[in-house]
Formats: structure tokens, C-alpha cells, sequence
């Protein structure tokens, strides 16, 4: 299996899969799913210890008080193997890309694309790469005093776009396109 290719509900029940599994003429398979959980695990530490060598609270201060909540309350066991704890590794995720890519640039996306991606690939997918980088183009555009060079980066970015799955938060790359005119 893909590491990267197992959607969150596989985890949801990998206790149970194991059980399912054990036999023994199904022992490669229970093995399977016992790496892919210790996988899982690794990468939610490799995720929670980045998050901690920031300020966590800035972080999460544009979260609605029901996500903070929810943070709040979440497990370890929740965080691997549920779809609220991969919904809520996202907007982690996100938190810290915007903190890194945000008007205030204290970094690129370069700069911690790279951890996330060796450290936690099924928390960070190639996906998420491609879509900020090209909210880090839309932000170097509205940055831009030439009107030859914001209109360059704001193309770069949509082309980047055109690889990201409809799933990204679009709605607010279209804000950042409209704040260029």
C-alpha cells in the first residue's frame, strides 16, 4: 500500500483491521496494517512536534471557537485514526503554511514544504504543496509594484491552481485574485 494514497477512515479502524486480519494465513496482511498505523503515528509526532516549535496560539487564533474546541478535546487516537483528527491536522497544516507564506513573510513555502512533506506525508499531500504555492505567488503579486509583474505572478498562480483538486479552499484564493485589480 501507498502511504500516501490511505484516506483517514482506513485509520479509523485499524485496531479492528489487525484483529480482522490476524491469522495465520492472513499474518503479512495484519503486519501491513500494523506498519501503516505506526506510519500514521510517526508522522502525527513528526506533525505535533513542528506545531510545538511554534506559538501555537497564534496559530489557532482565526479558528471558530467550535475548531478550537474541538483541538482542544482531540486525542492522539483521534488525531491518527479519525477524519475530525485529519480534518483538524488540515487546518494545523494550513495555520502554519499561512504563518509561513502571510503578509508578514517569515519564510516561503519552500521552507517548511519540505519537513511536511518528508515528515508527515499523509498529513501534507503534493496538493497542498501546489496550492500554496501559489497563495505565496498571489502574495509576492499583491506585493508587487509593477503591473507587469503582479500580472506574471498572479498566471503563475493560477496555473499552479489548475493542478490543485477541487477540494482546496478556493473561495479564498478567488479574495486574493479579486484584491489584486
Amino acid at each position: 500500500m501507498n502511504r500516501n494514497k490511505l484516506p483517514a477512515e482506513w485509520f479509523m479502524n485499524c485496531s479492528l483491521n489487525v484483529q480482522f486480519f490476524y491469522s495465520p494465513t492472513n499474518d503479512v496482511r495484519a503486519m501491513e496494517c500494523v506498519r501503516q498505523l505506526l506510519l500514521r503515528c510517526g508522522e502525527a509526532l513528526f506533525l505535533l512536534q513542528l506545531l510545538s516549535r511554534h506559538h501555537v496560539t497564534r496559530l489557532v487564533q482565526s479558528f471558530d471557537s467550535n475548531t478550537k474546541q474541538s483541538l482542544l478535546q482531540l486525542t492522539f487516537h483521534q488525531l491518527v485514526c479519525s477524519e475530525d483528527g485529519d480534518r483538524l491536522a488540515t487546518r494545523l497544516v494550513s495555520a502554519l503554511m499561512e504563518y509561513y507564506t502571510g503578509p508578514d513573510g517569515r519564510g516561503t513555502v519552500d521552507d517548511i514544504s519540505g519537513r511536511l512533506r518528508e515528515g508527515c506525508r499523509s498529513f501534507y499531500k503534493e496538493s497542498d504543496y501546489k496550492f500554496y504555492l501559489a497563495v505565496e505567488c498571489l502574495e509576492r503579486a499583491a506585493a508587487a509594484t509593477n503591473n507587469d509583474e503582479r500580472e506574471t505572478l498572479a498566471r503563475e498562480a493560477f496555473s499552479k491552481l489548475s493542478g490543485v483538486p477541487e477540494s482546496a479552499n478556493l473561495q479564498a484564493v478567488c479574495k486574493r485574485f479579486e484584491d489584486l485589480r
